[in-house]
């Protein structure tokens, strides 16, 4: 008999209670699923232990359908239900992580599945359930993208800006490539002058180049940016940007090296280019559940900083953003109410 389980798990940066919200809602089971076509609710008020649905299901030889129970519904924990009474159980679990969720998916062939299958298909029994297994091996990891897809890309804009802070102190897990070119996507969107586009996005990812980019931060803070900072930050900012400057910001798994390219564009243009794009990508990470900081202490060492990178004379280093899962949550940033900051028809009366 073959393996009867599977299961495969994938990091999304949503939380937990958003996630099974998300997901417990089997009405948007046929977004996901590359089997699952459409399902329903028959019986009971929605995801909660005892309701019932119907599942259409499509190959390319057949159209299926099944009824579901629910058999769990822990919000924020778990959710599963069990295919025709006692053939299949597909389950989600949900783990919390720095920045985002764990989403596991799983699948189980029961032993009434095991029974029914013998009496259906007799010899080819085993055949038939070696199917039903590379089914699932195949469909668990799309569903599991699709909904990252889909969770990763609802949250809102003003949500979105109105949390995005800087990030000193990362985790040193890895992040998915895909998540990293979402946000360089969302940089190259950005407005230019000239609609020139001058940036130029150096990702670094090997150990050793990490460590040396890293290295000119500390080295600018240390021998002068600590003491040019002491008698402008509180103490407890001073204290959290030595933390970021001197290790905690070369623990991110990825720094991408924000540069601009002269010759078309104007150099006296390249901020007006290049820091849009970066608050971009700054925006796309936190959306992503993605620690990120902007920070200009490498580039006092520009001529190194570019010689490392083997950046062309064209291009100079002018941000460098560390991108990763934060070590510990943000946080809300604190930033002053607006009617300190703007003002109506001039500079004398308060907005």
């Amino acid at each position: 008999m073959a393996i009867l389980k599977h299961s495969e798990s994938i990091f999304i940066a949503r939380t937990p209670d958003d996630l099974y919200d998300l997901v417990s809602d089997i009405t948007r089971m046929g977004a996901w699923s590359p089997v699952c076509k459409e399902c329903w609710w028959d019986e009971g008020a929605g995801p909660e232990v005892g309701a019932w649905f119907t599942g259409r299901n499509e190959l390319p030889d057949r159209t299926w359908e099944t009824r579901s129970e629910i058999v769990a519904a822990d919000r924020g924990r778990e959710f599963a239900f069990v295919v025709n009474g006692s053939w299949t159980r597909w389950g989600y679990r949900f783990t919390p992580l720095a920045g985002g969720t764990g989403l596991t998916e799983s699948w189980e062939f029961l032993p009434g599945g095991a029974k029914m299958f013998e009496e259906r298909f007799g010899a080819d029994a085993e055949a038939q359930i070696a199917n039903r297994l590379e089914l699932a091996q195949k469909g668990i990891p799309a569903t599991l993208a699709a909904i990252k897809r889909d969770a990763e890309g609802s949250r809102e804009f003003f949500d979105v800006v109105l949390h995005q802070r800087a990030c000193r102190e990362f985790s040193p897990e890895p992040v998915d490539e895909a998540l990293i070119e979402r946000c360089l996507e969302a940089a190259t969107h950005a407005p230019s002058a000239e609609n020139l586009q001058p940036w130029r996005f150096v990702v670094v990812q090997e150990p050793e180049l990490l460590a040396k980019v890293g290295e000119l931060t500390r080295r600018a803070w240390t021998t002068g940016g600590r003491a040019h900072s002491a008698g402008r930050l509180s103490e407890a900012m001073l204290a959290d940007v030595d933390r970021g400057a001197t290790g905690g910001t070369q623990a991110a798994p990825v720094t991408i090296v924000v540069c601009g390219q002269t010759g078309p564009a104007l150099e006296v243009t390249l901020p007006a280019s290049v820091f849009p794009a970066t608050q971009n990508l700054l925006l796309a990470a936190t959306a992503l559940g993605l620690g990120s900081a902007m920070t200009t202490l490498a580039t006092l060492f520009a001529d190194e900083l570019a010689a490392l990178l083997g950046l062309p004379e064209s291009v100079r280093p002018m941000a460098v953003v560390p991108i990763g899962l934060p070590r510990r949550p943000l946080g809300p940033p604190r930033r002053l109410p607006v009617s300190e900051r703007a003002t109506r028809d001039g500079y004398a009366q308060p907005w």
